[in-house]
């Protein structure tokens, strides 16, 4: 199988994204590389997704709904739907891992859009990037959701912000047709 020669870099934690030639059928296969003492992300789960990780060098480690597992080189796990999990690598030394993710369904563009949105560690995250962020947990549901507090803080976003998006929506139609309208009397 062809990896991807583009690289996906999640800013945030550092983890590097190369995809496999994959279909739409097929499952999803990802080479991850994490760098050295990579960030904690997120507790999460996929709701109709099984992953699979081959650690193919160095360490990771992951919690698995709440028991903590330490992989070396060679080691494999499988996560079920609806397992809640995170994986990092603690460890002073680079780990890549093959993923993959069966059925695929949007993953890719997840993924794809996740990294497009990462900030560096310690680089402050704009109100408008905190409500991509949020938008992007809401189009993907069927792909991911967070756990814990994150979640309570994404649900109450989006059900706060819905009527924001609605006005602005309609704000934004109703200048645009003022300006064809004002600009086809001249």
């Amino acid at each position: 199988m062809q990896e991807s020669e583009k690289e996906y870099l999640n800013r945030g934690t550092g983890q590097r994204l190369f995809f496999y030639d994959t279909t739409l059928t097929s499952p999803l296969r990802i080479r991850s590389i994490f760098r050295s003492n990579s960030k904690i992300p997120p507790l999460h789960y996929h709701p109709h997704q099984e992953e699979y990780f081959e650690v193919v060098e160095g360490e990771v480690t992951l919690n698995v709904d709440g028991k903590v597992y330490n992989l070396s080189t060679g080691e494999h796990i499988a996560i079920m739907a609806g397992q809640v999990h995170a994986m990092w690598n603690p460890n002073k030394v680079r780990a890549v891992v093959n993923w993959t993710v069966d059925p695929p369904l949007g993953s890719m563009g997840f993924l794809k859009r996740m990294t497009a949105l990462s900030r560096p560690e310690g680089e402050k995250r704009t109100l408008t990037d905190t409500f991509k962020m949020i938008k992007l947990m809401v189009v993907y549901h069927r792909e991911i959701r967070v756990t814990g507090m994150m979640a309570l803080f994404v649900k109450s976003c989006y059900i706060i912000g819905l009527p924001f998006r609605h006005l602005h929506m309609f704000l934004t139609k109703f200048f645009s047709a003022r300006r064809v309208t004002t600009s086809s009397n001249i």
